[in-house]
Parts: structure tokens; sequence; C-alpha cells
């Protein structure tokens, strides 16, 4: 895979931004069932797709990045 260095992602990694970010996403998702699917459009790397599918929601995601 061809990684764009203007992209800003090299990896699935979780920045501060992300760890912040998942605890209200979480919260928002609160009444959600477990096997609910969730769409993340604008995904960047992915990572808050991964940490949610990891929790058990069935997850999908986009990103418009060419190298996403």
């Amino acid at each position: 895979m061809k990684i764009d260095r203007d992209y800003g992602y090299s990896d699935t990694k979780c920045t501060p931004a992300h760890a912040y970010l998942l605890p209200i996403v979480k919260s928002l998702m609160s009444d959600l069932p477990k096997s609910a699917k969730v769409l993340d459009l604008g995904c960047g790397n992915g990572s808050l797709t991964a940490a949610l599918s990891q929790e058990g929601w069935r997850t999908y995601n986009a990103d418009g990045a060419e190298a996403a």
C-alpha cells in the first residue's frame, strides 16, 4: 500500500485526539446494542473504527482521502 506523506497517517495507532474522542463517542453510543452497525465516515486512519470494533460493534468505515 502506498502511503501519501501529506495524508498525515501511516498506521492505525490512536493519537491524543483519538484518545480524547473515544470516550465521548462511546458515551453517545451507549444506548445502542453491541450488535448495532456503525458507519464511520471520514475515518482517517481507522483507529476509532478499530476501537469500536474491539468493543463489539459491527463497524464500517470510509474516507475520501486517496491514501486512506
